[in-house]
């Protein structure tokens, strides 16, 4: 979930901190969409000192197939009013999803070091959970009946070759980042 999803009430909420002269430090995810006045409306309530974008990629061919609502050029809008306000930002991204390929990961890697986001917290491993976009998307494909999703089913995904290719070139972008598995999170808490 994404703070600003829905905008306009994102807005009233950090409107109503400011009413009520509530001032506590708070933290939120959000989608790139943003305005000058949202990032006013952040700094006057003692939000965020970085922004956290959960965009999942940065290839057009992947965002469109995670239904995210926007393109790289949206994010990168998103980016501009970040650097001209002076506010760090963050990226969220999700390896994984179907359709991922060599290419739309190395289209994503490129994104980063184009943008030098402040961090990069990278997830593989997309999980299918019931009654979602990707479980209509995959149907027929990866499961047949509701009940196998109830068991931690997963989108296949070539670990042993994108791990060290995105953990290559995030490095080598210069990129602060953290990588989390979730197939190796699931196989230790198993043994």
């Amino acid at each position: 979930a994404t703070f600003n999803n829905p905008f306009l009430q994102a807005k009233a909420i950090l409107r109503s901190f400011i009413a009520h002269n509530i001032s506590v430090p708070w933290k939120a995810f959000f989608n790139p969409d943003i305005d000058q006045e949202l990032l006013d409306l952040i700094k006057k309530t003692n939000g965020e000192d970085v922004i956290r974008f959960t965009i999942e990629s940065g290839s057009n061919q992947m965002l469109n197939t995670l239904q995210k609502g926007f393109t790289t050029e949206y994010i990168e809008r998103a980016i501009q009013l970040c650097k001209k306000n002076n506010m760090k930002f963050a990226f969220t991204i999700m390896f994984g999803a179907p359709g991922e390929t060599i290419e739309t990961v190395k289209e994503t890697c490129d994104f980063i070091a184009k943008h030098q986001p402040d961090h990069v917290s990278a997830g593989f491993g997309v999980f299918i959970y019931p009654q979602t976009t990707l479980a209509r998307q995959t149907k027929n494909t990866l499961w047949q009946d509701e009940s196998e999703l109830l068991f931690s089913k997963h989108v296949p995904f070539e670990r042993e070759i994108f791990k060290p290719l995105i953990e290559n070139s995030l490095a080598k972008a210069g990129v602060d980042f953290i990588i989390y598995d979730e197939m190796e999170y699931l196989n230790q808490k198993v043994m």
